[in-house]
């Protein structure tokens, strides 16, 4: 083998000298040992010559261009001239140097010894003796040259890079023989046949070619011209290695004999025009083709300018075939005239070297940096004592808004210590007072041993009044402060001079922003600041502030304008690969708004955005579809970037993000999409991945295996419209994307259908099909961002943000209790108070031991008996206003005036003295309500701005919400203002409002048919609706003179109500216009057409009833069309007239799949299903859609559940109809109709075609034990058995059934057993009394048995759930049914039954009644003793049973005796039954109200008797 093809890679070795030299050096130290030859060392000067950043980094530029390593061996040894520690500074440089290749003869030569290690070397290296078949023998070989292209084709090679990963086009110039790889290239290519090999299954015969190139020996060199994000040319790096990556196996190759090598970028942006690329090659003729380490010049693709994006319009639910049908004129159509033209050029793009940090005067006339600030971060465990704000930064020279990095560095730790009242271990005679100074010391000996340096420290007097019983309410307290560097001192510490420790858990952003008073973004004044050196994040500046005393808001905060921010809406479009099982990224669409401004009027189409991007990759294993280049290069609605593979999508959008600097990313299910994104940058090991965010790091933030989405894209808040739908409790059956359009773009039900990742690959079948998935990808991205803006989402996030004083990225991702915490925090602090610390790593335990992640076992609201009905005279609504927080304002419900309030019993707290002055948590309630009551007035200021109106309403809203979830912030187990007994002690004066409210309207003669919370609903029985008002007025006004805070006011009135029962209605609101006209609207709480469990056919069948039941028509009327809308709902499902859309039944996932215990429920075992298949990932808080089909086994329904792709794929699945008319369109009319007269279930089952179907049950409810009379009641035998028995008589035999005292017989009614129903028998009944006597005992014998088996069975008659188990916690006077759900478990086989069938027996065998007197006449002695024999039979089993005994002495006793025990200290009202988890609370009478009591600490005991 040639020397020179010896070396594989790196350096050639150095040639040995000879013995002859080595000697002769060896000579030459031997003399100088001892020798007087000394060395003198002078003083030298200026070793370092001193240059500016600029200069050095010029220098390093020159280093790097320069071959200025000698004596290398001449093997081409590379040097990029960085320091050791410019490996994490100077970015610039380094990517400056990057762009340029190798320079020097023997880097050039470096590439010719190279050796050879790719398919396309091996295959050229092959001898060509013999001519190659049309087909080899190699199935390998044999299928790559079946993809060779033909004659005269332009090959492209797809090279690799670790990094970049850019793939490149090459034709080579074979006539060069000046390399010896292409000499041997020569040798394995016959001179008349040209080889090509595409080894990527892509069929290109007919696609358009990237460039028109001439095959001329000498082509003139052509400046191409790339445009960048921002238009302007920007070559990327050179030096990259080009190798295999798993996302993209295939290379193809082109050796074209008479042709130079030219080259362009995979990833790369079409365009229509031939370009000449010879300009980023030049000479060739020392280049092997063959290096993996081949440089390479690349440049940002230019992108094709857009005109107009529009909406795609599609099915809901249908088939794959279906899916892909699109109408591309109303895309075009919807996006003209909604969006309109992108800007063409926006300048974004600044060099960090050309910006000096912008210092101005204050009204003090100091130098400071004005800063404001978006969004911070922290990374506490690695980085302590360090804090980044994110925000903007005005430059006067160029009056534009730059991003800005403000590093905060050196926050300290901040300790207080309480000293104990005597030092630990002192004699009880002279017990010896604990001093600061004996704190300081121990303290100082805690320093040494801790490694803690240096710290400050100062004595502090503090207030305290949260979990610690025994902290005082003031005392002197040692502050500490020292560098979080240091470790934390442990939270549980207790020597003999410190008795506590607090502050140990605050973090440094925490530090920051309380004890800076920073509220929200704002202006901030910024004093002594210093460039950043090192560059730690992609803003366009970088500045260091040493010290957080330096940092305060600026006082001209609130006359200064907000800056604009930059948003970029993201839809990643995820493709499930088959093989892999593995989701990776296909398609990407981005959205760019670069001026939005927050404070002002939400854009409207067609100014949504400004900018838009769509990269486009094809999925693994999966061609391009025919003349994919030709048509891509046409659209001109969006920019379009086309690249070869995954990789090179991700780098394209990093380089976008980078380039746009967005301050924030709007997107939807951004737990799915964004962080299949971020897996695929980690895994596929894209370079700068820190990118995505705005802080530059190399460290994944993965932690037990998840990525962390808000740490990756630190400094870039997201907000995810599923996630502020959800907050801002949006009407709607599923928060998917089909959804909020429908219900916040008012788009039809139809119009639009969000794709699974599994359905991405059949849109790369044609072009056609590709193009429409680019309009879906890029719709969905236009929907994101107009729902975002019509909820006004992020103007009122910043509001909240400010009011709290949190962080903008908490506040978006919905964590109501951190920022109810964070305004306390604020407040306690201004306050002198030392704040509760949080409990991390472990539950905090409450005084009795229990886990505090349990919830509050307390009782909460007030809920009154529903009298349910059908009303048709106007009913009253009446509620308080935002009761909660009035009761803590009214009480002065504090932790500064209730003594105990964060950790006392509710028992043990009283209500403050009318005398103390006012607590923090009802003085910031004050100021949150007075304001939004002066907010509210300026919105009716005449000839006011819609702006400025918009703003104020959003401002009145945030307001609204944070005061009233102030009570749940004292309810929240994890929240650390946590207080159980205060929130406690809240509820139950709840209670006795409602309660007193209640009784107040009774006197006032009007009924009170309901009552929850804070609402009561009142009954008029009149038709007027202004004497309706009056009423409400008189009411408000007796009410509201018993407080002073505590306000009733009328908040509606319904024409119709329909009352199931507590927390479900629907009602016919009123309203009066200004014209005097009465608006009528429908309102429907708790329903099941409301609930998501419920198919859209279920609940839009239920609305149809409801318009029926609610409308001006008489009651027979009502009747009629309730059955013929249910016969025509039968007819069109039985037909296949109703759409797959309709059937769709979706539920929420509460847990991740795998961590349901009962995991047989249908959109748990399809979610387990679908997560064993790949693709996208189930977890909690994701809705399953899913299908009940038939699917030929005999399976419950719930496992023969589908979700709805599984159902399009399978065709052997049909739907289950008789399911869909059982189990959701019955249960959900049965409900709606049970008040109405002249239904019931037997009617509606035969309407819905269900006759010989559905079994008839008779239905018990809550009712039938109190209304229905024990001792007067023409109904009360009507369910009772009969008595039988058969004739004695041997040759008759007939079955005598004994329905009543008397029966009917051809002579007339006669006595039951006068004589044998058979009239050829002449053995009347009485003759064999005794065998009647043992039927009688038998039967009764039998039904006491049945009562005693206890069985229990579902009211749901089409549940038909029975069981035996009653459980030991009811939530309710009934045990709900563990199967459905939804129904309560009633008993079989009653007390009352049996007491009645036993009534029942006596009422057929009594004849002395005085309608059977005349009876009795004709009777003989024998027939009435029978008759007082059987009667004395059924009294013995009367007397046994205790149903109709009643001690009335001994009821009020025992309630006598449990009042005395449990509520001696409470006042007597109906509010003293809280706290009672036992079952005679939980069984008490209908008639009484019932209360929610939460039981998940207490189990109660179960008394047989009950």
């Amino acid at each position: 083998m040639d020397e020179a093809q010896g070396s594989v890679s790196g350096r050639a070795k150095r040639q040995k000298s000879g013995k002859t030299a080595s000697l002769l050096a060896l000579e030459k130290l031997k003399q100088l040992k001892g020798s007087k030859h000394k060395y003198e060392i002078d003083e030298l000067e200026n070793v370092y010559e001193e240059v500016d950043e600029r200069e050095y980094s010029k220098t390093v530029l020159e280093r790097q261009n320069d071959d200025w390593i000698v004596d290398d061996g001449e093997s081409g040894y590379i040097e990029d001239g960085r320091e050791i520690f410019d490996d994490d500074l100077d970015e610039d440089s380094i990517q400056h140097a990057m762009k340029h290749g190798t320079s020097g003869p023997r880097k050039k030569k470096k590439n010719v010894t190279k050796n050879k290690k790719r398919i396309q070397d091996m295959i050229m290296q092959m001898p060509s003796n013999k001519k190659v078949p049309g087909t080899l023998e190699d199935d390998i070989l044999g299928d790559l040259m079946d993809e060779l292209k033909k004659e005269g084709t332009k090959v492209e090679l797809h090279s690799k890079d670790s990094r970049t990963k850019f793939c490149k086009t090459y034709c080579i110039n074979t006539t060069n023989n000046q390399s010896t790889v292409i000499k041997n290239q020569e040798s394995a290519v016959n001179d008349d046949t040209r080889l090509s090999m595409d080894i990527c299954n892509d069929d290109s015969d007919n696609d358009e070619p990237l460039f028109n190139v001439s095959n001329k020996g000498n082509s003139k060199k052509e400046s191409a011209h790339v445009k960048a994000l921002d238009d302007v040319a920007c070559p990327q790096s050179t030096s990259q290695e080009i190798t295999n990556d798993v996302s993209d196996i295939s290379q193809p190759l082109t050796i074209n004999k008479h042709s130079n090598t030219k080259e362009i970028s995979n990833s790369q942006v079409i365009e229509d025009e031939s370009m000449d690329i010879s300009h980023y090659v030049g000479d060739l003729s020392e280049v092997d083709f063959g290096n993996s380490s081949l440089n390479e010049k690349e440049s940002l693709p230019s992108i094709s300018e857009p005109k107009n994006h529009t909406k795609i319009k599609s099915d809901t639910i249908c088939k794959d075939s279906d899916i892909l049908k699109e109408d591309s004129e109303i895309f075009d159509h919807i996006w003209d005239s909604e969006f309109g033209t992108q800007v063409k050029n926006i300048e974004i793009s600044v060099e960090n070297t050309d910006v000096s940090i912008p210092f101005i005067k204050n009204s003090s006339g100091e130098q400071i940096f004005r800063f404001y600030w978006w969004d911070a971060y922290e990374d506490y465990f690695r980085q302590p004592g360090i804090v980044y704000l994110f925000g903007k930064v005005y430059i006067p020279a160029t009056e534009t808004y730059y991003s800005c990095c403000l590093t905060v560095k050196n926050v300290p730790r901040r300790i207080y210590l309480l000293p104990r009242e005597y030092i630990k271990g002192s004699t009880d005679s002279e017990p010896k007072l604990t001093t600061i100074d004996d704190v300081y010391k121990e303290f100082n000996e805690f320093a040494n041993k801790a490694g803690i340096k240096e710290f400050k420290c100062s004595k502090v007097s503090k207030h305290y009044a949260f979990e610690q019983e025994d902290t005082p309410k003031f005392s002197d307290y040692l502050e500490v402060r020292y560098s979080a560097n240091y470790p934390p001192m442990d939270s549980e510490y207790s020597g003999i001079a410190i008795d506590k420790v607090f502050g140990t858990t605050v973090r440094s952003l925490e530090l920051l922003l309380i004890e800076r008073n920073i509220k929200g973004p704002c202006w901030l004044d910024v004093k002594c600041t210093i460039p950043t050196g090192v560059q730690t994040s992609w803003c366009k500046m970088n500045v260091t502030c040493m010290k957080m005393e330096n940092i305060s808001v600026s006082s001209e905060s609130q006359k200064l304008a907000i800056p604009p921010m930059v948003i970029a809406t993201l839809n990643v479009r995820v493709s499930a690969h088959a093989k892999s099982q593995q989701n990776e990224v296909v398609m990407v669409g981005i959205l760019f708004h670069h001026k939005y401004y927050i404070d002002k009027e939400q854009p409207k189409p067609p100014h949504v955005f400004d900018q838009s991007f769509c990269i486009v990759t094809k999925p693994r294993d999966i061609p391009w579809p025919r003349q994919a280049q030709g048509v891509l290069s046409k659209i001109k609605y969006t920019k379009v970037i086309k690249c070869e593979s995954e990789n090179n999508l991700l780098e394209e959008l990093l380089k976008i993000i980078e380039k746009a600097d967005p301050d924030l990313f709007v997107g939807y299910d951004c737990g799915f999409q964004f962080d299949v994104l971020l897996h695929r940058i980690f895994n596929l090991r894209i370079s700068n991945w820190s990118r995505v965010g705005k802080l530059k790091r190399s460290v994944h933030p993965i932690i037990k295996g998840k990525i962390n989405v808000g740490q990756a894209m630190a400094g870039r808040p997201i907000c995810d419209i599923q996630i502020s739908a959800k907050e801002l409790n949006l009407k709607v059956r599923s928060y998917d994307l089909q959804s909020l359009c429908i219900a916040v773009l008012k788009h039809k039900e139809n119009e639009y259908k969000e794709l699974k990742p599994g359905e991405c690959p059949l849109f790369y079948n044609t072009i056609e099909k590709m193009e429409n998935l680019m309009k879906r990808t890029l719709m969905e991205a236009s929907y994101i961002l107009s729902i975002t803006f019509e909820l006004d989402v992020l103007p009122l996030a910043l509001q909240i943000t400010c009011i709290a004083g949190n962080i903008l990225s908490r506040t978006l991702s919905a964590g109501r209790a951190e920022r109810n915490e964070y305004l306390l925090l604020h407040a306690f602090h201004l306050k002198n108070y030392i704040t509760p610390d949080k409990q991390q790593g472990k539950a905090k335990k409450d005084i009795d031991g229990n886990s505090r992640r349990k919830k509050a076992a307390y009782a909460g609201g007030l809920v009154l008996t529903a009298q349910k009905g059908f009303y048709d005279t106007l009913i009253l609504l009446m509620d308080f206003n935002s009761l909660y927080p009035s009761i803590i304002q009214e009480y002065n419900l504090c932790f500064t005036t209730v003594p105990g309030a964060a950790y006392a019993n509710y028992e043990d707290l009283e209500i403050p003295d009318s005398s103390l002055e006012p607590g923090i948590v009802p003085t910031e309630i004050r100021k949150l309500v007075e304001s939004r009551v002066e907010i509210k007035k300026l919105m009716k200021t005449p000839n006011i701005s819609p702006e400025l109106k918009m703003q104020y309403n959003i401002r009145q809203m945030a307001l609204k919400l944070t005061a009233n979830s102030m009570y749940g912030c004292l309810g929240a187990t994890h929240c650390r203002f946590y207080a159980k007994g205060l929130a406690a002690l809240i509820t139950s004066k709840g209670r006795e409002i409602l309660q007193d409210t209640k009784s107040m309207v009774e006197k006032l003669n009007y009924d009170v048919i309901y009552g929850d919370t804070d609402s009561i609903m009142i009954k008029t029985n009149i038709l007027d609706y202004d004497e309706v008002f009056s009423i409400g007025r008189k009411i408000k006004q007796e009410v509201n003179k018993l407080y002073k805070k505590v306000e009733l006011d009328i908040d509606g009135v319904f024409r119709y109500l329909l009352l199931l029962q507590k927390k479900k209605y629907a009602a016919v609101t009123m309203t009066k216009l200004p014209d005097g006209k009465i608006q009528l609207n429908q309102e429907h709480k708790g329903l099941d057409i409301v609930r998501r469990d419920w198919c859209q056919l279920a609940s839009e069948t239920g609305k149809k009833i409801l318009d029926q039941l609610f409308s001006e028509q008489s009651g027979d009327t009502r009747v009629e069309e309730v059955f013929s809308i249910l016969q025509n709902v039968s007819k069109s499902i039985r037909e296949n007239q109703v759409s797959l859309s309709s059937l769709i039944i979706t539920k929420q996932l509460s847990r991740n799949p795998n961590e349901y215990p009962d995991r047989k429920q249908a959109h748990v075992a399809i979610a387990l299903r679908l997560n064993k298949e790949g693709g996208r990932m189930w977890k909690v808080g994701d809705t399953i859609s899913y299908i009940i089909c038939e699917d030929g086994t005999d399976k419950s329904a719930t496992e023969r559940a589908y979700h709805i792709d599984e159902f399009k794929k399978r065709d052997n699945l049909k739907v289950d109809i008789n399911y869909y008319l059982m189990s959701q369109i019955l249960p959900v009319v049965l409900r709606i109709c049970e008040p109405i007269e002249g239904i019931d279930d037997v009617l509606l089952a035969k309407n819905l075609g269900l006759e010989n179907v559905y079994k008839s049950r008779p239905i018990v409810n809550e009712q039938n034990d109190l209304n229905v009379p024990v001792v007067v009641n023409e109904d009360r035998f009507k369910y009772c058995f009969p008595l039988k028995f058969n004739c004695k008589n041997e040759k008759c035999q007939t079955e005598i059934i004994l329905k009543d005292v008397t029966s009917l017989f051809p002579e007339g009614d006669r006595l039951s057993l006068s004589m044998c129903p058979n009239p050829e028998c002449t053995m009347p009944p009485w003759r064999y009394v005794k065998a009647i006597q043992n039927e009688l005992q038998l039967a009764l014998r039998s039904l006491i048995d049945t009562y005693y088996d206890g069985w229990l069975e579902c009211e749901n008659p089409l549940c038909s759930h029975r069981t035996r188990k009653l459980p030991l916690c009811l939530n309710e006077k009934y045990p709900k049914c563990s199967k459905c759900a939804d129904a309560f478990m009633y008993k079989v086989y009653s007390d009352m039954q049996l007491y009645n069938q036993i009534c029942f027996y006596h009422h057929i065998f009594d004849i002395n009644q005085s309608q059977y007197k005349s009876l009795l006449i004709n009777c003989s002695r024998e027939v009435i003793s029978a008759y007082e024999t059987l009667k004395e039979t059924t009294e013995k089993f009367l007397k046994c049973n205790a149903y109709s005994v009643i001690n009335l002495s001994t009821i009020f006793m025992c309630k006598r005796s449990k009042h005395s025990m449990q509520f001696s200290n409470v006042v007597e009202n109906d509010a003293s039954y809280e706290e009672m988890p036992n079952l005679e609370n939980l069984n008490m009478d209908e008639s009484d109200d019932d209360f929610i009591i939460n039981l998940d600490d207490e189990t109660p005991s179960v008394d047989a008797d009950s």
